[in-house]
């Protein structure tokens, strides 16, 4: 194809795209939602995620207590023998 050919699909190329209409940036209201919905789900698996590493922890720091507290209970049993 010779350059002038190929100029003048190029023109008519650019005179096509400019004059055609723009993509809205939302072209479904239903995945629209879908979006929006995952999106609040994210958010509750977040506070959920916080809160079982809130509980983990205090479990781990009672577990830790009672061991200690066992601990010295046997010391105490051992002074009285």
């Amino acid at each position: 194809m010779s350059r002038r050919k190929i100029d003048l699909h190029l023109n008519m190329y650019k005179k096509i795209k400019d004059n055609a209409p723009e993509f809205p940036p939302f072209t479904c209201p239903y995945i629209d939602s879908i979006i929006l919905e995952l999106e609040e789900l994210r958010s509750q698996n977040d506070q959920l995620r916080e809160c079982a590493d809130f509980w983990k922890n205090q479990t781990k720091k009672l577990c830790k207590e009672i061991l200690e507290l066992n601990t010295h209970i046997t010391e105490l049993e051992e002074e009285d023998l």
